[in-house]
């Protein structure tokens, strides 16, 4: 994600300036690795085992090793628009699919998506207890208890890219 980031640093104020949608505010942040910087946040437990590598690997498999190869043909476009052909066009793509993801990426999201999912269960285990059985229910809930993780990171970024894309339906891209 850094790597990214650096296309949005400011050289001459030596910041990158951040919006917080929540409380309606821009605040600048010293280096792009300050942007991302919570330990361990797209670990997930896996047969109940610790995992630290999935979904970094995912996420720098198919968002993030090509994106300044992508950024550059993108640029290489908007100084000469007679140059597009099917790499750049699927350079739009790769950039599309980034930004498709990016919301289930931060730390306030995962943690509302986290809480969603927790209170459903919680109202299944809720239901299954009116139903007197009680053993079930302790099962139930304990589904979401996790204390080995900030967030349970039950996702598929590319999953999740895919299926939004392909809810979109036709796209043009214009500069």
């Amino acid at each position: 994600m850094q790597c990214h980031s650096r296309y949005f640093f400011n050289d001459q104020r030596k910041a990158i300036f951040c919006y917080d949608k929540v409380f309606d505010n821009f605040y600048p942040k010293l280096t792009t690795k300050s942007l991302f910087s919570e330990d361990f946040s797209n670990t997930r437990v896996h047969n109940d085992d610790l995992d630290h590598q999935t979904l970094e690997t995912e996420l720098n498999l198919y968002f993030e090793n090509d994106f300044e190869k992508h950024v550059d043909n993108i640029l290489e476009l908007v100084a000469n628009p007679t140059k597009m052909d099917a790499k750049k066009h699927e350079s739009f793509y790769y950039i599309a699919r980034y930004a498709l993801i990016s919301d289930t990426r931060f730390p306030f999201n995962k943690k509302k998506m986290d809480d969603a999912i927790a209170s459903m269960i919680k109202e299944t285990a809720y239901k299954v207890r009116l139903l007197g059985d009680e053993e079930q229910a302790k099962a139930i809930e304990k589904s979401v208890e996790n204390e080995r993780t900030k967030y349970s990171n039950l996702i598929n970024y590319t999953q999740i890219a895919a299926i939004r894309l392909e809810r979109m339906g036709s796209i043009i891209f214009r500069l």
